[in-house]
């Protein structure tokens, strides 16, 4: 049985893409969870302050960014993907096409992506160059075995 770097190997010549290959990413998933600490923080807040406790919510969960939670992940990268100019009047910025697992121990899985929130740091815009953190814009197709994001 082929291994998931081979198969991306063995893959990548399809796309016709000379330079596309298996290139280590990593996900950055956005949690906003509220913990037990905050909700005690919440209901202090709301007694010391005498406001509604949703008020006081609202002032400590604006205060605190929402966790991210990293995974090195690999995938295959079509940085120049065919696209129309869309809406925009002169265009649109670079767009990115990553092909990864559909798994959310080596991979992302549908489900667990909030487009617009969740980003994936990648050599950005061409291969070589710095990472940079690009956001997850859609969820373009899906298989049982790969998932394929646009990323902005």
């Amino acid at each position: 049985m082929k291994t998931f770097d081979e198969i991306l190997v063995d893959t990548a010549p399809a796309f016709m893409v000379a330079e596309l290959g298996v290139e280590d990413v990593v996900y950055l998933k956005r949690r906003s969870e509220i913990s037990a600490g905050d909700l005690k923080k919440m209901a202090t807040m709301g007694t010391l302050t005498g406001e509604p406790a949703e008020l006081a919510a609202a002032g400590i969960l604006a205060k605190g960014a929402p966790a991210t939670e990293e995974r090195a992940i690999e995938a295959l990268v079509d940085r120049s993907p065919p696209e129309g100019i869309g809406t925009a009047p002169y265009g649109q910025g670079p767009v990115a096409i990553i092909r990864v697992l559909n798994d959310d121990a080596d991979g992302i899985t549908p489900d667990e992506v909030d487009r617009g929130l969740d980003r994936v740091r990648l050599a950005w815009p061409c291969y070589g160059d710095d990472t940079q953190d690009r956001r997850i814009a859609a969820i373009v197709g899906q298989d049982a075995g790969m998932l394929a994001l646009e990323v902005r």
